[in-house]
């Protein structure tokens, strides 16, 4: 059960932030460019965790992972 807690509260410390949108076809062709600017466009924003990629429908979605 303690275990379990923590890991809950390791969950509640970090939070998405979206900061882009692309057409899965493009970040198919094209990952390691948009990959290089999304990552630098978080960090101009000041963040400076991992991005993450949601795909639904035809669109991937990317988040930077925040810490709180």
């Amino acid at each position: 059960m303690l275990k379990n807690m923590k890991i809950l509260k390791e969950q509640e410390k970090e939070r998405l932030f979206r900061i882009g949108v692309e057409r899965v076809k493009k970040f198919d062709e094209d990952f390691d460019e948009l990959y290089d600017k999304y990552k630098a466009k978080a960090k101009e924003k000041g963040f400076e965790g991992e991005l993450k990629f949601v795909t639904e429908k035809s669109k991937v979605i990317i988040y930077v992972t925040i810490f709180l």
